[in-house]
C-alpha cells in the first residue's frame, strides 16, 4: 500500500468571526459588517479568532485563539488570551486507522463560550476515537499539538481536557500515564463498568443479529459520515440534517456494498432495464 493521499495537508492560517445573530463562527470575508463585540479585561473588542490548521503525526490539528488587535496571522500575540488552554477530545469507536477530518470552524463552534472568555482551544483528529483507538499515538500527538500552541503563545498556565465517551476514556488513560499534557480533565458521560454495557438482553437470535449487525452498522456509518462532524444547535437543525442524509443521500445516492458498490438509484435503474 502507498501513502494515503490525505496524509498531509498544507499548513493554513485563517480568521473566523462570529456574527451577532448566531452563536457560530464563519470566515471573515462573509462578515458583511456583522461582528459580535465582547468584553476582555474591560475592553470591548471584535469577537475574531485566529485559526491555525496543519498536520502533526499525519493527523489534522487546529489551534484557535482570540486575535490580537495588531497581530498578523504569521505572528500571533496572544494579546487577549487568558493563558489557559482547553484540549478538545472527541469520542466514537473506530476500528482500523483513519486520518479523520475537520473544518476550521468545527471546534470553535463547540467551544464558543470558552473562546469568548479568552481561552485557547487545541484539537487533533487523532484525539477522536471514531478515527482510531491507539491511545499511545493519541497522547503523543496531543503533546506535540500542545508544544505547537506553546511555541505560538507561550506555555499555558494550565491545560484542561474536555469531552465524553471515548473522549473521556482518553483523558482517563492519559492521566493514568502521568502525562504532562493535562492539568485537569472534564470527563463526561463515562462508563462505570463493562458489565452493565455488555449484558445480553434479547432471547431472539434473529433480533439479536439485527440489532448487533444491521442497525449498528447503519448507526456507525451515520456517526462517521455525518454526526461526528456536526454541532447542532437546535433539534430542528438536527432533524433536518438527519432527514437529508438518510432520505436524500443514504437511501438514494450512497454506494452500498450489498448492492455491489452502486447507489440504490443506480441499482433500480439497472434492474428496471432488465
Amino acid at each position: 500500500m502507498g501513502s494515503a493521499k490525505t496524509a498531509y495537508i498544507q499548513h493554513r492560517l485563517g480568521i473566523c468571526i462570529t456574527g451577532s445573530a448566531l452563536m457560530r463562527f464563519y470566515p471573515l470575508e462573509e462578515a458583511q459588517g456583522d461582528i459580535t463585540k465582547i468584553s476582555i479585561n474591560g475592553k470591548s473588542i471584535d469577537f475574531i479568532i485566529r485559526v491555525e490548521t496543519g498536520t502533526i503525526n499525519r493527523f489534522i490539528y487546529t489551534v484557535d485563539a482570540l486575535k490580537g488587535l495588531e497581530e498578523t496571522l504569521e505572528n500571533p500575540s496572544g494579546q487577549y488570551g487568558n493563558k489557559r488552554l482547553i484540549y478538545q477530545f472527541r469520542g466514537g469507536v473506530g476500528i482500523g486507522y483513519r486520518q479523520g477530518r475537520t473544518r476550521p470552524n468545527a471546534i470553535p463552534n463547540r467551544r464558543f463560550e470558552q473562546l469568548k472568555l479568552g481561552y485557547a482551544v487545541a484539537y487533533s483528529t487523532t484525539n477522536q476515537t471514531s478515527n482510531h483507538y491507539d491511545i499511545w499515538l493519541a497522547e503523543d500527538t496531543a503533546l506535540r499539538v500542545k508544544r505547537q500552541f506553546s511555541a505560538l503563545y507561550g506555555e499555558p498556565h494550565y491545560t484542561m481536557g474536555i469531552d465524553g465517551s471515548g473522549g473521556a476514556i482518553q483523558q482517563y488513560l492519559i492521566g493514568q500515564n502521568d502525562s504532562d499534557l493535562l492539568d485537569g480533565a472534564s470527563a463526561l458521560y463515562t462508563y462505570p463498568d463493562m458489565l452493565s454495557q455488555t449484558l445480553y438482553t434479547l432471547d431472539c437470535e434473529l433480533l439479536e443479529y439485527y440489532f448487533d449487525v444491521n442497525a449498528e452498522s447503519f448507526f456507525g456509518t451515520l456517526k462517521t459520515e455525518l454526526v461526528d462532524d456536526e454541532d447542532y444547535r437546535t433539534r430542528q437543525e438536527a432533524r433536518q440534517s438527519l432527514f437529508e442524509y438518510i432520505e436524500v443521500f443514504y437511501n438514494r445516492q450512497r454506494r452500498h456494498s450489498y448492492l455491489g458498490y452502486i447507489s440504490p438509484e443506480e441499482y433500480e435503474r439497472a434492474n428496471a432495464l432488465n
